[in-house]
């Protein structure tokens, strides 16, 4: 068996394949397990390793990492899907490839791709309190919600902000957020618009100007105000 993970949640990506490696560890041992990296592999070393039987074991799990930088390998994976024993299951990461190329719409009609999106909303703050209580602290859901607002939607971020937030007091509040956390562009971006739809110029000026001092250019600011009003249209 092949699958493709492929997504925006690179946070959740990551999870997923620490989860099927640590299940193919507790059921068959370190054996088992194969980790390559398609950056510094070759097709040959690859096509050999989802096709080499499991050696001392019963089954054994190929994960593939970063194959979205090489088109030609992901191919070459593709075309070998049918030539996979029933005794191997191979996990290929391809997040952050190009949705529009052939390629990856033959994944998609082929039914081997895992889908990862990002969370939004209620069920990102559901998310990050359970994160924060699965790593030794407390974090309300309003709080959760308030801590987003800086730092954006992304989870690896929102992770490694919980866990500095939970180093300097395991009971995350909002005194701590202001204290140690920074803005992210997006939200800054956000809080720029809402300014400006406000008709409050010279906030939505300040905005600008802190980040054209933070040597953010123009052009990537105006992207970001795209994005955000593409975003809100959707919603």
């Amino acid at each position: 068996m092949m699958q493709f993970f492929c997504g925006e949640n690179g946070f959740a990506i990551d999870a997923a394949l620490r989860e099927l490696a640590k299940k193919y560890l507790d059921a068959y041992g370190d054996l088992a397990i194969e980790h390559h990296d398609a950056t510094d592999a070759t097709i040959d070393s690859l096509t050999q390793a989802i096709r080499t039987l499991p050696f001392l074991v019963e089954k054994k799990l190929v994960i593939i990492r970063h194959a979205a930088e090489r088109p030609d390998i992901v191919e070459a994976l593709l075309e070998s899907v049918d030539h996979v024993s029933s005794d191997i299951e191979v996990a290929v990461d391809i997040q952050g490839i190009d949705r529009r190329k052939v390629l990856f719409k033959e994944i998609k009609k082929q039914g081997l791709s895992k889908e990862f999106a990002s969370l939004q909303g209620a069920q990102l703050e559901r998310w990050l309190t359970t994160f924060a209580t699965e790593h030794g602290g407390t974090l309300s859901a309003r709080d959760a919600g308030y801590l987003i607002a800086p730092v954006g939607t992304n989870q690896l971020r929102l992770a490694r902000e919980v866990e500095k937030l939970l180093l300097y007091k395991s009971d995350i509040d909002r005194k701590t957020i202001d204290l140690l956390t920074e803005q992210s562009l997006q939200s800054s971006v956000f809080a720029l618009l809402d300014a400006a739809f406000a008709g409050d110029s010279r906030r939505a000026l300040e905005l600008y100007r802190e980040q054209r001092r933070g040597h953010v250019e123009p052009v990537y600011i105006l992207a970001m105000i795209v994005w955000q009003l593409t975003m809100l249209a959707q919603a």
